[in-house]
């Protein structure tokens, strides 16, 4: 189980504001808004319950709500967090539907509807093989090329997996067909972490962690451009915001704008991401 939770929430939360719960039913609409748009709506709903123009609705802080909901995190591991509004607006397939949902690890974030069952074909890097040690020392160093290498034959690798695979629900193949969702991801990180004589917890593993995925992400993104100048872009890509150039980095502005407040975060980057 997961919450699906809206900043319009978490400002109410900061504010120490009421919570406004409604028949879902009433306020259907709500499901497929995410960021302004939801919470304009959802203060339309407000304005109408205080007027007395709902049929149904309760009203909580909403620091108790969320203090109930993570009470039952501590307690039972359930239920998950998801950041609804950073999902939608991050989202660089936005031209196929609002997500509304995750999987069970939360990792994975695709719109689905009655005619589409999201699909996502993962894989990851093992990290620990991609470490090179020199032969007159002890010092050790992640081979930051083979990384590379190992993202785009994952990619490759996966892309093909698209095309052999075939499921029981026609909705879950057409899904996969259309959208050729990858998802790759590493392994071995504490491996590598300790072989290297880091801490877990310190900033060298830190900025370590962080070149990495840069690496996996850069490599990812261009072979899977290189796939589409071979075989064809994927069918929904048009109208997507990587039709439009974008790339995830660029996302954290989109969500900026939305809103309306600075978001702090570490936006360096080592390699050349306008080539």
């Amino acid at each position: 189980t997961a919450v699906w939770i809206s900043d319009e929430f978490m400002k109410r939360v900061q504010n120490d504001d009421d919570w406004y719960l409604f028949d879902p039913l009433e306020v259907s609409d709500l499901n497929e808004l995410y960021g302004k748009e939801f919470s304009a709506r959802y203060n339309e709903y407000v304005a109408k319950a205080e007027a007395g123009e709902m049929r149904m609705f309760k009203k909580i802080t909403a620091r108790e709500q969320f203090k109930s909901i993570l009470i039952s995190l501590q307690t039972t591991a359930h239920p998950w967090l998801c950041w609804k509004d950073t999902i939608n607006n991050r989202a660089l397939n936005n031209n196929t539907g609002t997500i509304h949902l995750s999987n069970l690890c939360t990792e994975i974030t695709l719109p689905q509807d009655v005619d589409n069952v999201a699909v996502c074909n993962l894989a990851s890097i093992n990290l620990s093989r991609h470490l090179v040690f020199d032969e007159h020392s002890d010092a050790g160093r992640l081979d930051f090329a083979k990384i590379e290498e190992s993202a785009r034959l994952a990619v490759r690798q996966l892309d093909n997996l698209i095309d052999i695979t075939r499921s029981s629900v026609n909705e879950a193949d057409f899904s996969n067909q259309q959208n050729r969702a990858v998802g790759l991801g590493v392994m071995g990180f504490t491996d590598v972490v300790e072989k290297l004589g880091f801490s877990y917890e310190s900033e060298e593993s830190y900025d370590l962690i962080d070149e990495i995925m840069e690496h996996v992400s850069y490599a990812a993104i261009d072979e899977s451009a290189n796939l589409a100048q071979e075989r064809g872009a994927y069918p929904n890509f048009e109208g997507s915001r990587w039709s439009e150039g974008l790339v995830p980095l660029d996302s954290i502005a989109l969500t900026e704008a939305d809103r309306g407040v600075p978001i702090k975060v570490n936006r360096t980057t080592r390699l050349d991401w306008d080539a």
